[in-house]
């Protein structure tokens, strides 16, 4: 990194985007006062893409396909991804390459898409779930999350297991992330396998 930075520093004319999905690696960069990129750059979050301009391209994309999908469908759909951008092209994906009927996709079909999505991501899931898992803490934690944003706390025996280190890990490793009052699992099919396969949810239960 210090090599890096000294080679940046003799640019001229030049600007420069990090970009990376690990939210602790970009803060040890930039936020860290020991870095040497540190305050270097202007630190962006990005967040998922807004429901309706999504709804919006994927309408017509479907529509080029010449596949008709209703809006309970694609609702169904971003409702689950969140407006997560990789998760819904790879549902839609599924979608594109099974659906050979002429009539509408329905609702309650897109169930069986997210599970062809999670089977074409298993191979990263499971290494993930055997990463998380080597601390004993993170598993109560994550399968109280699956099962539930509220109530974590309530939900644990908190004498034997440090639930606020435990998400203070999970947090900087960006596998969980608090909105307004809750922790919530930030990877729909990672949440959906847990639900699926660790829990033993039927699949119409993990959506």
């Amino acid at each position: 990194v210090k090599l890096f930075r000294s080679k940046i520093q003799l640019q001229k004319n030049a600007a420069y985007i990090f970009s990376g999905s690990y939210e602790s690696v970009i803060n040890d960069l930039f936020i860290s006062s020991h870095s040497p990129f540190y305050r270097f750059a202007r630190v962006i979050k990005l967040r998922s893409i807004a429901k309706n301009p999504f709804k919006k391209y994927l309408i017509n994309v479907f529509s080029n396909l010449g596949i008709k999908i209703n809006d309970d469908s694609l609702d169904f759909i971003l409702n689950f991804t969140g407006g997560h951008p990789y998760y819904t092209q790879l549902i839609c994906q599924q979608i594109e390459l099974g659906f050979s009927s002429k009539n509408p996709i329905l609702k309650s079909q897109i169930v069986d898409f997210i599970e062809s999505a999670m089977w074409v991501e298993i191979n990263y899931i499971e290494k993930l779930w055997e990463e998380l898992t080597r601390s004993k803490e993170n598993i109560p934690v994550l399968l109280t999350l699956a099962k539930s944003q509220r109530g974590l706390y309530s939900e644990i025996e908190t004498k034997k297991i440090n639930v606020a280190r435990a998400l203070k890990r999970l947090q900087v490793s960006g596998i969980v992330e608090k909105i307004d009052k809750y922790h919530q699992i930030t990877d729909p099919l990672f949440l959906y396998w847990i639900k699926r396969n660790i829990l033993g949810f039927d699949k119409t239960e993990c959506v």
